[in-house]
């Protein structure tokens, strides 16, 4: 019989990194959230209707080439749909996780900035997708947009989010010499 390995616990000082780590990103997160909100009626052309709208209806054109689609300030439409894109349609909530994120982490600037690009690349084309893959499920299947929406989706986007935190975090820790922490 084999004897039991013991488990040693993480160290007080990692411990207290972390809460330390967690507790500036969730500030820095809520900061950004009110900041987001309150500038929404700024943003909202920006963020809706050149960010994503004007990009998904290119996208939703290439995709239905049977059909007409048009856009307008913050719509896409087919004959016989139209689907609107609202304040947390844009992805801005998924890209605050990872951008608060990667901005308290203890990283060099310039690898915290590579991951910020990367990152926002990341989110900026997982949104696109999800607007036209809603779009499609809004014609073909109206009766799983609820469930595509509000549960796949938005799963979708924020466990990449978090994943693409977790590949950076191991990343910075295989840049880092032996024994750095």
């Amino acid at each position: 019989m084999a004897s039991p390995v013991p488990v040693r616990a993480a160290p007080a000082g990692g411990r207290r990194r972390f809460l330390l780590w967690l507790g500036l990103w969730l500030g820095l997160y809520a900061v950004s959230l009110v900041a987001y909100n309150a500038s929404y009626a700024f943003t909202r052309d920006v963020l809706i209707h050149h960010a994503q709208v004007r990009p998904a209806a290119w996208l939703a054109r290439l995709t239905l080439p049977d059909r007409p689609v048009w856009y307008d300030t913050a719509s896409l439409s087919t004959p016989g749909v139209i689907m609107e894109i609202r304040r947390g349609c844009d992805g801005v909530e998924a890209w605050l996780l990872l951008v608060t994120a990667l901005l308290v982490l203890p990283d060099p600037w310039r690898r915290r900035v590579r991951g910020l690009a990367l990152g926002t690349a990341l989110i900026f084309v997982l949104n696109l997708l999800r607007i036209v893959t809603m779009f499609h499920v809004v014609i073909h299947r109206p009766e799983w947009f609820d469930l595509a929406h509000g549960l796949i989706w938005q799963s979708v986007m924020v466990l990449s989010a978090a994943v693409f935190v977790l590949w950076h975090v191991e990343g910075s820790r295989a840049g880092r010499p032996a024994g750095a922490g």
